[in-house]
């Protein structure tokens, strides 16, 4: 094929990020043998496929960015779970496959039609969720212990359907493999994710609320201990752990939600304030330190 560039580099302790574009014909092969890593980039003209293969302690972040089609295929077999952006301009899909502690994460998202997939075997604990751009709908199936939960949420009338197996009881999942946890945080007219990902565990914090329900869950490490204290009208969860120098301070009132989250993790430091009808997300990123504010303050305030 004309105008193929190859890139062949190889290093001792890092893998570098290489972004190739051309018009109508891209193939970019990139292998490099630091720590047994082996990366092979290919793309075509129409449809840029990119195979990522990680098997370091550390796994880079890559951005490719292509005209028509954008497919990411990334499987990782470290200690850790790096996040991974891509941008594209009418189909973006990102497949990221980690095979740390059998936990497996599938990411497919796309620009006009976002899915998101995510699978988690943990423990027998499947995850799927599925998030669309237009009518953003979240699917999440858990098979733990005889447990299905489904949610459906949307995006401009966001509705959460829980739907569980005794009796008009919500159920909250919290899955966890080896420092995972998942916290959904889902309200009645506005759904609002905040995703935590430290260097050694991924957080998940979901929050739900639907007309004065207030579930607050919050796993540790090694044991899950769950909480539950249902009320007559108002079912108020609150659940707090402590897994590797996380602390999460958790203040619920009547008509306020108001969580604090301070969790500190290798020079991670997120603070997250939650209140009731607007958001305002502040992102503040440095170098080697990441450091996210989010400030959502309500009204009485």
């Amino acid at each position: 094929m004309a105008q193929r560039s190859i890139f062949i580099l190889s290093q001792s302790h890092s893998l570098e990020v290489f972004i190739l574009s051309q018009s109508h014909s891209l193939e970019v092969f990139i292998l490099s043998q630091s720590y047994s890593l082996e990366v092979f980039i290919l793309s075509q003209s129409h449809s840029l496929e990119v195979f990522i293969l990680s098997q370091s302690h550390s796994l880079e972040v890559f951005i490719l960015s292509q005209s028509y089609s954008l497919e990411v295929f990334i499987l990782s077999q470290s200690h850790s779970l790096e996040v991974f952006i891509l941008s594209q301009s009418h189909s973006l899909e990102v497949f990221i496959l980690s095979q740390s502690h059998s936990l497996e994460v599938f990411i497919l998202s796309q620009s006009y039609s976002l899915e998101v997939f995510i699978l988690s075997q943990s423990h027998s604990l499947e995850v799927f969720i599925l998030s669309q751009s237009h009518s953003l709908e979240v699917f999440i199936l858990s098979q733990s212990h005889s447990l299905e939960v489904f949610i459906l949420s949307q995006s401009y009338s966001l509705e959460v359907f829980i739907l569980s197996q005794s009796h008009s009881l919500e159920v909250f999942i919290l899955s966890q493999s080896h420092n995972l946890e998942v916290f959904i945080l889902s309200q009645s007219h506005n759904l609002e994710v905040f995703i935590l990902s430290q260097s050694h565990s991924l957080e998940v914090f979901i929050l739900s609320q639907s007309h004065s329900l207030e579930v607050f869950i919050l796993s540790q490490s090694h044991c899950l201990e769950v909480f539950i204290l249902s009320q007559s009208h108002s079912l108020e969860v609150f659940i707090l752990s402590q897994s590797h120098s996380l602390e999460v301070f958790i203040l619920s009132q009547s008509h306020s939600l108001e969580v604090f989250i301070l969790s500190q993790s290798h020079s991670l430091e997120v603070f997250i304030l939650f209140q009731s009808h607007s958001l305002e997300v502040c992102i503040l990123s440095q170098s080697h330190s990441l450091e996210l504010m989010i400030i959502l303050p309500s009204d009485s305030k």
